[in-house]
């Protein structure tokens, strides 16, 4: 082995010769690179390769084993100016600059057309809804800008801000994949909420929208 392991650091099998920057591990000698897990500060998970221990505990010893998890159900997704309508996040695809002090937010619908629950959509268009759902469980998702609508209420209309349209949904397995598209352009989308106490999502449910137009063109 290099020179690594007396300074606490173990030798990277991925990268001969190299050492990993941290002495979490993916597999023996196998540094994790796993951006997701080093920006977070959190280990990766030797139960589930390639994914991030949503907390920082550890068990098996200190080893890179994550410890049992009480996370509530949640959903998640995006929200993207689709600038060419493939309803697909391409790069530099992100959130439009009308999407600003919560002017969106994204609804969980049950079967009974009633609100489970709500999340404002940030900036850079990432939603996260918390509360209020059950755990591998079908939902509805409309993207509206009608904010702060009470769990039980009717759903809102899937609205959205003067000048702006839907291009297009889709359903994906993580941020980088190309999504299962939508079938129609209406504002919402269909999708499972994550299993009970894990870190990784069922599923994302992303909404296309197109940028700004104005009779003018675009803003």
């Amino acid at each position: 082995m290099p020179a690594c392991l007396p300074g606490g650091t173990p030798a990277s099998l991925n990268n001969p010769g190299d050492c990993c920057s941290q002495t979490v591990l993916v597999a023996t000698h196998a540094c994790d690179f796993v951006a997701t897990c080093l920006a977070g500060g959190h280990p990766a998970d030797l139960n589930n390769p390639g994914a991030c221990c949503s907390q920082s505990a550890l068990v098996n010893g200190g080893n890179p084993v994550c410890a049992a998890q009480t996370t509530s159900p949640y959903a998640v997704g995006s929200v993207f100016v689709d600038l060419n309508k493939d309803k697909q996040q391409s790069s530099g695809e992100e959130g439009g600059d009308y999407n600003q002090n919560g002017a969106l937010t994204v609804y969980a619908v049950n079967a009974s057309g009633h609100i489970a629950g709500r999340s404002y959509v940030e900036p850079d268009g990432f939603w996260r809804i918390e509360s209020g759902l059950s755990a591998n469980t079908s939902y509805t998702f409309v993207l509206s800008n009608l904010p702060s609508i009470a769990n039980g209420i009717q759903s809102p209309p899937p609205l959205l801000p003067v000048g702006v349209a839907h291009t297009g949904e889709n359903r994906s397995f993580d941020y980088a994949s190309i999504g299962i598209a939508d079938a129609t352009i209406d504002g919402k989308v269909v999708g499972l909420t994550s299993p009970a106490n894990t870190a990784t999502p069922s599923s994302y449910m992303n909404f296309g929208a197109s940028d700004r137009i104005f009779a003018n063109g675009l803003e």
